[in-house]
Order: structure tokens, then C-alpha cells, then sequence
């Protein structure tokens, strides 16, 4: 199994991408980007690929990174803020078969941190060894380096879904093969389906987090409601009474008293 560092020249970044490092990472490097639509790509020859970075509570915004093999989107990896996590398998590609392959990723939201730290390929069907994750609050670093400025690759023209995407938090769902529905539908109508159905899920995501949002508000606001003075109000019967009103007279002649004629 050869490990790639997130260094590696063969690893061509686009975007704006950042530099960090602490020593329990691999090489003590990783690589970061908070920029919307940045990405990275790798040209390699094998039957297996893995992605592993790291994971903190840095950014304002949940972050969500999206994995294309050779032009197929094959996972969505999404993670909340948390505490930091080392070694965290970002994505596990299915076997394929030997020969070249390019893997492109993608961060989908601005502000959402992604950090790159290693890959791993497995060239001519050598046997698989893949790290466990493991968790670390020690950080060991300096500040991070500037982000670089690179020119920003767009989506290949022929990317489609490989199966329905379904993003659990600090989870990834990787395919092992395309559905047979995929499979009779023609190039371009697959991008659109590949680009609507990305679209359309970062959209639920957005969509989610808008809905709790407005929750919170409507509850914070409900108990301000709850915790307010009640107003009253003063009843106007003995006002009417002394200034001889419709009440007052009511009353007289409920009781058998004439009211008093009043003459010039």
C-alpha cells in the first residue's frame, strides 16, 4: 500500500488552499480549504484509493466534500464541528480494476473547513492495510501558512451519480457499483442527472439547517412571549356611574329611583 502525503506533487490543487501540520499527522502536513468549490485531483494507477484527513471544530459551517472516480460521483462526506479527529477516513473507494484513474474532491460549502491529510493507493491488486481513525485533542503546530491562489478546475462535462448520495454526519456512503438504471441512459442525460441530484441534496442540506434555525428562533421567542408582564385594564363602570353615564342610570332604574329631572 503506498501512502501519499497531501504534499505530493502528483496531487494537483485548484482553488484556495491553505497549509497546516502537527506531528500526529502523517508527515506532520495536511492540507486545508475553506473556499466553496475548491478541489483537488489525482492522476494514479491501481485498484484501490483512500482519502483521509482531519477533522476539528474550525470554520462557521459544516463542511460536506464530495469524491468523483473517474468521473462518477461515488461519496459525500459530511461532518459537523467537533472535537479534533486524526487519521479520519474521508473515503474508501470500491475495487476497480488496475489501470489509470483520476480522483477529483470537491469542498461543496464555503466557510466548511476541509483538511487533506494522506492518501492511500493500492497499485497492481497489492494486499489492502488501511489505518483505524483515532482521536487526539493534543495539537502540536504552527500557525498555518497563507492560503495559495490556484486556478479553479470546473466539474468534468460527464460526471453521474453512481448510486442515490446519502450523507450521514462523520459517515460516508460508498457505492460498490453503478445501479442498472444508470447504465442505459445516455452520457448527457446522466451529467444532468449527476449535477441535479449534487445540486439538489446540497439544497435539503441548506434547507435543514434554514428549518432549525427557524426553530430555535421561534422558541426563543415564544419564551420571551411567556415570560412578559400581562397588561390589564381598568373597568369603566364606576367612571359611568360618577358622571352619571348609561351605567349609572341602568342601575337607578333597576333599583326604583327615578333619576332627578333637570330643567333650565
Amino acid at each position: 500500500m503506498e501512502q501519499v502525503d497531501d504534499r505530493d506533487p502528483r496531487i494537483i490543487y485548484s482553488g484556495n488552499w491553505g497549509q497546516w501540520g502537527s506531528t500526529d499527522e502523517y508527515n506532520s502536513t495536511t492540507s486545508y480549504t475553506k473556499s466553496g468549490n475548491a478541489s483537488f485531483s489525482f492522476t494514479f494507477n491501481g485498484t484501490y484509493i483512500a482519502v483521509y484527513g482531519t477533522l476539528n471544530n474550525k470554520g462557521t459551517r459544516d463542511s460536506f466534500t464530495i469524491f468523483t472516480l473517474d468521473n462518477v460521483v461515488h461519496s459525500i462526506f459530511a461532518s459537523q464541528r467537533t472535537h479534533r479527529t486524526v487519521n479520519q477516513v474521508m473515503y474508501s473507494s470500491p475495487e476497480f480494476t488496475n489501470g489509470e484513474h483520476n480522483l477529483l474532491v470537491r469542498n461543496l460549502v464555503e466557510q466548511g473547513m476541509t483538511y487533506i491529510d494522506y492518501l492511500q493507493v493500492r497499485p497492481n491488486g497489492s494486499k489492502l492495510a488501511v489505518l483505524p481513525p483515532s482521536d487526539t485533542l493534543n495539537l502540536t503546530s504552527s500557525s498555518p501558512t497563507p492560503a495559495q491562489s490556484c486556478p479553479l478546475a470546473p466539474l468534468p462535462s460527464s460526471i453521474v451519480i453512481a448510486t442515490t448520495v446519502t450523507a450521514t454526519i462523520g459517515m460516508t456512503i460508498s457505492p460498490t457499483s453503478r445501479p442498472s438504471a444508470l447504465q442505459n441512459v445516455s452520457p448527457s442525460a446522466a451529467a444532468g442527472i449527476g449535477v441535479a441530484g449534487t445540486l439538489g441534496f446540497v439544497a435539503c442540506v441548506i434547507l435543514a439547517q434554514w428549518i432549525m434555525n427557524r426553530r430555535g428562533t421561534e422558541k426563543r421567542d415564544e419564551l420571551q412571549n411567556n415570560m412578559s408582564p400581562t397588561p390589564f385594564l381598568l373597568s369603566a363602570s364606576k367612571s359611568t356611574l360618577a358622571t352619571g353615564g348609561p351605567s349609572g342610570r341602568r342601575n337607578t332604574r333597576k333599583n326604583g329611583i327615578n333619576p332627578p329631572s333637570y330643567r333650565p
